[in-house]
């Protein structure tokens, strides 16, 4: 509690000192009035009582990301662990985003409905292309209440590309060193949006590296090819389906330092599809949903049986919003089948997570907006596991100071169950614990939201005080299993600023924009031995130099992790993206690590995955 108070005393001067220096009434920066999904119902974002990003389909392609989870990263505001390039999950080890450093406690939404599946939480976003994305909504902070008890850090929320007016054909294509090529063509008309991808990457050596006095080696990443359709359907008003594919085709390949032992080759291949049918009105949505994700992994030589993992989720979620009693009620409730079937390891399970929650909200003397909620959440563990049952409240208040600066607060609690890999999982190099205990616990936000005609500005400091964390950790033997960290805490301070020097001049300055997001944070849990011990990044920064018009468009970025986990070193990556009008379609020239770094995409003491180095890409475009 002494920590919330010098978070809430910090920002109380800070709010001061903005005041002070936006002395007058200023110029509007009109993102200040960007709609958001944040409260299940569009919001304007600055009235609302949480942190939350956006990025948008020109943000992302401009980032110069090859795909989803790799554009995200290179907005500076998520950190990010990849297990392969692209982000291509690793004998099925998924690779993942996180919210102010801490791993497994985003809820990833595809549409408003979850993705993730129970056996380990992955999501795959690798297998999105940035052509089939409308936006992305990161909603920083404990979400439970409102979006499910996995969400506990906050929610990433991918609203998939819409319909539009008219007919709109497109077509890309771009290459690469590494033999990399994306390829897209598609079109969007009033009621159906459809597009295709192929995507490639030829063969990557020492992915991954085991330091082990016993037996080292490294794994190389076989050539792989990715293949996507995307389906957007707007029958009549209100009424939206949506269907996503995607079809990974890779393999990996161990190989032991020493000269006696043979290498050992893997065939993957991975399918996913995702569908939903939403209904969609003012006051009233109802969802219905199911994804499905089959992985095979086959060693080839020496030649053993195939081995499969199936994950699939279905559900239906529904909400009612009206007004009350002076108070703006919003109502509903979710039920979700989740069953995962790891033929190599631990057979079928299966659990299903139901829910009810309530939402007001209240407006006083037209500068206060409160609000309160709650979620009771069930989960039948089924299969012998245990069952649960949460009560998880929250609450939060927006303050209009001036018209150019909003202050916001929040907290709320958060529960996660483990998931079935944390319990059951057992092979040759990771076993699960059948004891392990739900993390629960809250956090805490305090912020303030400034518009600008020269900037726009949004700081939150926040605090995470969890229980029963679950971590994953190395044994004395070299086998890999989990445990529940006694007390597990972050806190720190979050921003997101754009500054637009050049704003209101009538000449070419005035398409420059410059960005500056990240968090410092004290990511800490004890070990197993009940020692304190850092879990995630303590600092992470992203610059971005950005100039935007038609006939030419230039982004730079520059993302840096500092004081990293597990004696990681730091991190620095500058990518470049630029595109120029020709006389027909646009040309588009990237470069990804400029400097060439060696870059650490995540590990332990002993172990460590690399990204790629430097990579050139050309490519053409052309959309009417």
């Amino acid at each position: 509690m002494k920590s919330l108070k010098s978070c809430l005393l910090t920002v109380v001067l800070l709010t001061l000192a903005i005041t002070v220096w936006a002395d007058g009434e200023p110029d509007l920066y009109e993102l200040g009035q960007l709609v958001v999904t944040a409260e299940r119902y569009p919001v304007k974002e600055k009235e609302s009582c949480r942190f939350v990003t956006v990025a948008t389909a020109q943000q992302l392609v401009e980032s110069g990301g090859n795909n989803l989870i790799d554009a995200l990263k290179r907005t500076g505001s998520l950190s990010y662990k990849s297990l392969a390039p692209l982000g291509v999950s690793r004998m099925g080890m998924k690779s993942e985003v996180s919210i102010r450093g801490l791993e497994d406690g985003e809820l990833v939404l595809i549409n408003g409905v979850p993705i993730q599946s129970a056996s380990g939480g992955s999501y795959d976003l690798n297998a999105i292309g940035l052509d089939q994305v409308e936006r992305v909504e990161v909603l920083s902070g404990a979400a439970s209440t409102l979006y499910g008890a996995d969400a506990m850090t906050g929610v990433i929320n991918i609203i998939t590309r819409q319909t539009g007016q008219g007919v709109s054909p497109y077509a890309r294509v771009e290459v690469g060193e590494e033999g990399y090529q994306n390829h897209s063509a598609g079109f969007t008309s009033a009621q159906l949006n459809f597009g295709v991808r192929y995507q490639r990457l030829d063969g990557i050596d020492t992915i991954y590296r085991k330091f082990s006095t016993r037996s080292p080696y490294t794994y190389d990443m076989q050539g792989t090819d990715q293949y996507s359709a995307s389906l957007n359907y707007h029958p009549v008003e209100h009424l939206y389906v949506d269907y996503l594919f995607t079809r990974i085709e890779t393999g990996f390949v161990r190989r032991y330092e020493s000269p006696t032992r043979s290498p050992i080759f893997y065939d993957q291949n991975q399918d996913k599809h995702f569908a939903d049918i939403r209904y969609e009105a003012d006051n009233f949505k109802i969802k219905g949903f199911y994804s499905f994700d089959e992985l095979t992994k086959e060693q080839t030589s020496p030649a053993k049986p195939e081995e499969k993992r199936r994950t699939y989720n279905y559900g239906l979620s529904s909400d009612y919003r009206f007004d009350a009693l002076s108070f703006e009620h919003t109502v509903g409730g979710d039920v979700i089948r989740r069953v995962a079937d790891y033929e190599y390891s631990y057979g079928r399970h299966y659990r299903d997570d139901s829910a009810l929650f309530w939402q007001v909200k209240r407006r006083l003397l037209e500068r206060l907006q409160l609000s309160a909620g709650a979620r009771e959440q069930f989960i039948n563990g089924a299969d012998g596991a245990r069952d649960y049952s949460r009560f998880l409240p929250s609450a939060g208040a927006s303050f209009r100071l001036t018209s150019a600066l909003n202050l916001f607060a929040n907290a709320g609690k958060a529960f996660r169950a483990p998931s079935f890999n944390d319990l059951y999982y057992k092979t040759g190099t990771r076993v699960g614990n059948p004891d392990l205990n739900p993390e629960e616990g809250w956090t805490y936000e305090a912020g303030v939201k400034y518009d600008h005609r020269y900037l726009r500005l949004r700081v939150a400091l926040f605090l995470m005080e969890f229980e029963d964390k679950i971590i994953s950790y190395e044994r004395a033997d070299g086998m890999n299993s989990y445990y529940n960290a006694g007390d597990y805490e972050n806190k720190g301070v979050e921003w997101d600023a754009m500054f637009y020097p050049f704003n209101g001049q009538d000449n070419l300055l005035q398409n420059i924009t410059l960005s500056a997001r990240g968090f410092v944070a004290n990511p800490v849990a004890d070990d197993e031995n009940g020692d304190e011990e850092q879990v995630g990044p303590r600092v992470q920064t992203a610059f971005g130099l950005n100039y935007l018009s038609d006939p030419f468009t230039f982004n730079l970025d520059v993302i840096n992790q500092n004081d990293r986990e597990d004696d990681l070193e730091n991190e620095l990556t500058v990518n470049l993206y630029s595109k120029f009008k020709l006389p027909v379609g646009y040309a588009t020239f990237t470069v990804d690590n400029l400097f060439d770094e060696e870059i650490v995409t995540g590990g332990t003491t002993s172990s460590e995955y690399y990204g790629l180095g430097r990579m050139i890409k050309v490519g053409y475009e052309i959309h009417y």
